[in-house]
């Protein structure tokens, strides 16, 4: 069997984006038509239950912004994950408002999301911005005590394996916007 010692459930790079390039995101999102997201995976098709998701979404179709994006995925997965991946899903600008939240779920499951290998999280929002909305995952941080909590740095990007369960804990004041990717790969086997 082959191992991986160089595995690690999140990693972190905080200087992704400038703040100048995240606030350009931001804007280009409240400038461009928005849609509530949707559940998928599980059902016949997708579905919406804001009890659940509360955010609203748009596709970013930037090339130079995709490849960047794409680049730090691939570069990630040769260094740390060596998963079989073969393209990264398209890109999406998130927004959640006051209530915004995402429960605790992982980002692959059946049909299309068995293919999903990696997710990228880019943090736009100041940190200042908005309270509540942590991005939480599943493994305690290293007391033991709490859930490990990703970084909140303005143009940060988070990667861990889709299979990594989290949660966006619910925006009690502000707006938190978010950028989210993935890289896909034929299922696990």
């Amino acid at each position: 069997m082959i191992e991986n010692n160089t595995f690690k459930f999140v990693i972190h790079n905080e200087s992704f984006l400038t703040k100048s390039q995240c606030e350009d995101l931001i804007n280009y999102f409240e400038q461009n038509q928005s849609q509530d997201s949707e559940l998928a995976g599980q059902y016949d098709k997708n579905i919406m239950n804001k009890e659940v998701r509360n955010t609203e979404e748009m596709i970013y179709t930037d090339e130079k912004m995709l490849s960047k994006i794409k680049m730090v995925l691939e570069l990630s997965n040769i260094s740390t994950y060596h998963y079989n991946i073969q393209e990264m899903s398209s890109v999406k600008l998130l927004k959640y408002g006051v209530g915004g939240r995402y429960k605790w779920h992982t980002d692959c499951g059946s049909r299309e999301t068995s293919t999903r290998k990696l997710t990228a999280i880019i943090q736009l929002s100041d940190e200042n911005d908005y309270q509540g909305g942590d991005l939480e995952f599943g493994i305690t941080d290293k007391t033991g005590q709490n859930n490990y909590t990703a970084t909140r740095k303005q143009g940060s990007i988070i990667i861990f394996p889709a299979f990594l369960s989290h949660r966006v804990t619910p925006i009690t004041e502000g707006k938190r916007y978010s950028m989210l990717s993935w890289m896909l790969g034929d299922t696990f086997v």
